[in-house]
């Protein structure tokens, strides 16, 4: 979804605009990126405001999505939200051209999708997790821990390591 920035700044009595839009389909952007799939649309909720002479957008993204935990595979269900805030300018006049401090437009249209992908990717964990203690699976009979203890014999400590346990015994 693009949002013509222009028809704010030219309007006098127009300060501030209520952005509340589902994007029809997940981010493009995020195909791939999340490292896990979406379960429906990015939606992105706010306002973008007139402050002095430049344009401030406040919006908070959020996208349901589907995963699996990274420790035991079980099935993980949740709502990712991201909030994007900052000066709005056209990228065109900025002398740095990769300045995180403003989101930037070019021509005067503000790409909401792509701001929502850009957002969503960066506050994407590096690894989902069912729950912080997640015990995972049994490295030998793939059990899930969580569930219980498995039924493995200990593992054979390596004799050349023999000595470490005796230390640690101690």
């Amino acid at each position: 979804m693009k949002y013509d920035i222009d028809s704010l700044l030219r309007d006098k009595n127009l300060r501030s605009v209520e952005i509340d839009c589902l994007l029809d389909e997940p981010p493009p952007e995020t195909a791939g990126g999340l490292g896990f799939d979406s379960a429906g649309a990015a939606a992105l909720r706010g306002t973008l405001r007139l402050d002095g002479e430049l344009p401030a957008l406040r919006v908070m993204a959020s996208m349901p999505y589907a995963a699996r935990c990274a420790r035991c595979d079980a099935e993980i269900k949740g709502t990712l939200e991201a909030l994007v805030e900052g000066p709005v300018v056209d990228v065109n006049s900025l002398e740095d051209k990769l300045s995180d401090d403003y989101i930037t437009t070019e021509g005067g249209i503000l790409d909401l999708s792509l701001i929502a992908a850009q957002a969503l990717i960066l506050a994407a964990p590096s690894k989902l997790l069912c729950d912080e203690g997640c015990l995972g699976l049994c490295p030998q009979c793939g059990a899930d821990l969580n569930r219980g203890k498995c039924v493995c014999p200990p593992k054979a400590t390596d004799p050349r390591l023999a000595a470490l346990d005796r230390f640690f015994d101690k």
